[in-house]
């Protein structure tokens, strides 16, 4: 995008900042945990998820290192995982020429949202929260785009005429 549609990569920009900062705010204030973590808080409950990073730990685990301090385990409404895949799907759609290539760039967030509910990541509505919040982003993003590229071609006439601003 920054390179091919210099014009569009602002609003992308925003909406991707807003999104995740939108995220973030969820996160602290409706905190939610994933069914993976079901089992481990109920011990005489059996939900059946499986908690697949501490039962397969491949490159890290949320219980080592840095990555337990840092990480937020009741982190799972909206899915952030589903908004940056749909943001991604979302501005590679006016890239592709090919139908092929728009059905696969389609498939991307379709995909993410079944890993992330297989292995017990987030619920399905989380996903349905990442795309809400990435189309709430979107628009705040869309109208801060607007808004700066009509103050910059007013500032731009205004040199262009030669008078000063008033």
């Amino acid at each position: 995008l920054f390179l091919r549609y210099r014009n569009d990569y602002p609003r992308w920009r925003n909406t991707i900042a807003i999104a995740t900062a939108t995220a973030l705010i969820g996160f602290i204030f409706f905190p939610l945990m994933p069914p993976r973590l079901l089992d481990q808080y109920c011990t005489s409950c059996t939900y059946g998820f499986v908690d697949t990073l501490a039962k397969y730990p491949t490159f890290w685990s949320f219980n080592s290192g840095a990555v337990s301090r840092i990480s937020n385990q009741y982190a799972a409404m909206p899915s952030l995982h589903i908004g940056w895949a749909s943001w991604c799907a979302f501005g590679m759609w006016p890239l592709m020429r090919r139908r092929w290539a728009r059905a696969l760039v389609l498939l991307y967030p379709a995909l993410t949202l079944f890993c992330i509910i297989v292995t017990a990541n987030h619920y399905w509505i989380d996903g349905l929260g990442g795309l809400i919040t990435l189309g709430v982003a979107f628009m705040l993003g869309n109208w801060i785009h607007r808004w700066n590229q009509t103050r910059l071609d007013r500032k731009f006439a205004v040199a262009k005429s030669g008078h000063p601003a008033g």
